[in-house]
């Protein structure tokens, strides 16, 4: 049996009566209960809202490749390769590749990303008051945030591994003292132009601004065009990234599709009501379990200002 059951219109009923009065359906509900959270997953039409609401509020998600592993309860091996097709004549034989030899395998791990939020018990039991909207907005605006940090910034160490983190994340392919446009330069061409055609930038708002303000000798901006483009590549703005300063990476080039974030169970949702009884609240505790790798370090590069 694969992991998410939590389908059907009689699931998704009793799913939202149990988030609203506590009142368990358990014959019903038992297909899309969690047994690591005794939580219950959200039915699959909200659960495809909240992947679309986090995509809208984590910016790296837009970048990197999403892949679902609802059905591995443990680490898991992501394999790539860099084989190729070639065109050949009628008549002549297919080459073999050993395909096998060619695959780098990377282990895949689980990390619990949790959340809790609380509402008044009256807007939750208002009819008038889209709560189910309101729900899945809240947990993708704080699990959507958490998600990004981890994914620039995460340690590999009960949380994802960043695309900054030293040892597996993009490596250094530019140094400088201090942060110009040559040294945009630099890490734009030191990316192999097989990744540099499906390139994105990634930097904070401070850095962008350094850059669009800067200037040739003329009085012209090196920063050219009015579209958020820098070589005629993409730049997402994500202000987990670190600003130009000492021993910080404030600017990463590559194609952002070799990084794999990688959910290996759905979100699901428990109601606590006992817990905010005396505020007249309900809290809400929010989990997803997932990991985030760089599967192939050499598709993307960095800038550290030493």
């Amino acid at each position: 049996m694969g992991i998410y059951n939590a389908v059907g219109a009689a699931y998704e009923t009793a799913f939202w009566k149990a988030m609203k009065t506590h009142v368990i359906d358990r014959a019903t509900m038992e297909n899309g209960r969690s047994t690591d959270t005794d939580a219950y997953y959200l039915p699959l039409g909200k659960q495809n809202e909240m992947e679309n609401a986090l995509t809208k509020e984590d910016s790296f998600r837009s970048i990197a490749t999403f892949i679902r592993a609802y059905d591995h309860d443990s680490r898991i091996l992501a394999c790539d390769t860099e084989d190729t097709a070639a065109f050949i004549k009628e008549t002549e034989v297919i080459p073999a590749v050993d395909g096998q030899q060619d695959f780098s395998k990377t282990p895949v791990d689980v990390y619990k990303l949790a959340a809790l939020v609380s509402f008044d018990e009256d807007f939750v039991n208002d009819s008038a008051f889209d709560f189910q909207k309101f729900l899945l907005r809240r947990f993708a605006r704080v699990m959507g945030k958490g998600e990004e940090k981890a994914f620039i910034n995460g340690t590999g160490s009960d949380e994802p591994t960043g695309i900054l983190y030293e040892e597996k994340g993009a490596p250094v392919n530019v140094e400088t003292a201090t942060l110009a446009f040559d040294d945009i330069v630099k890490l734009y061409f030191s990316i192999e132009s097989e990744y540099r055609d499906h390139g994105t930038w990634l930097m904070n708002d401070k850095t962008a601004f350094t850059l669009r303000s800067m200037k040739d000798s003329s009085g012209n901006y090196l920063w050219r065009g009015s579209d958020d483009l820098l070589f005629g590549k993409p730049v997402v703005i994500s202000n987990f990234m670190p600003d130009a300063e000492s021993g910080k990476s404030p600017v990463v080039f590559g194609d952002f599709s070799y990084y794999w974030i990688i959910c290996r169970k759905p979100v699901s949702v428990r109601a606590l009501r006992e817990l905010y009884a005396l505020q007249n609240k309900v809290g809400f505790v929010g989990t997803e379990y997932l990991d985030g790798k760089l599967i192939r370090r050499k598709a993307a590069g960095r800038i550290l200002v030493k």
